[in-house]
């Protein structure tokens, strides 16, 4: 698995958003999944646990599933939140 940790993405308005990416090794392309977050994008996500498994599991973890299963796992925090630019509305 190869992971890229705060690469920057240029939004069409100029606006830089913090992204983390992990993707399987070798050429692409690859299917991606997404997701854009204004709870920090390195911090565990609270949607991944179960009643088995009450602790989350890191966004490391869940990626590397995803990789193993041949996809792009793509997280990026909101702009104005944590290391992104601009600025956060709540709309």
């Amino acid at each position: 698995m190869i992971v890229d940790r705060d690469f920057i993405v240029t939004a069409r308005d100029g606006v830089e958003l913090a992204t983390d990416v992990y993707r399987p090794a070798g050429d692409g392309p690859f299917p991606v999944l997404l997701e854009r977050t204004p709870y920090d994008k390195s911090a565990p996500s609270r949607s991944e646990r179960t009643a088995a498994a009450a602790p989350p599991r890191s966004r490391a973890d869940v990626a590397a599933y995803f990789v193993r299963h041949g996809y792009a796992v793509v997280y990026q925090d909101c702009r104005g939140r944590y290391k992104s630019g601009g600025r956060f509305t709540n709309t």
